[in-house]
């Protein structure tokens, strides 16, 4: 759980773990501007955690929130463990993307 406000990650932080949000909202700003929100069911800083690149926004919980996560480290030695998790995991991270780029 996460109260509202609290900080996911800052800008420029690295991106050292995989986020879900399983309740709640939170919101995506950069320098100062919030230019996206986020909801139950959508992964936190993907764009960043795909190429590996640190985070380029400010990401906070709107309201208190669940979330789910794992350590990166531990969450690639799950994935590429099994090649139907890895499979669905990439599937995941293209539809997220392709939502995300579809809004804009």
């Amino acid at each position: 759980m996460v109260s509202e406000k609290e900080c996911l990650f800052n800008q420029g932080q690295a991106i050292d773990r995989v986020i879900f949000i399983t309740d709640g909202s939170a919101q995506v700003e950069k320098d100062g501007e919030v230019i996206l929100d986020l909801k139950k069911g959508d992964l936190v800083a993907d764009v960043n955690y795909i190429t590996d690149s640190p985070c380029k926004y400010t990401i906070s919980a709107l309201e208190d929130a669940k979330i789910i996560y794992w350590k990166k480290s531990e969450f690639e030695k799950l994935v590429s463990g099994d090649a139907d998790i890895n499979s669905s995991w990439q599937s995941l991270l293209s539809g997220k993307l392709a939502m995300k780029l579809a809004s804009k």
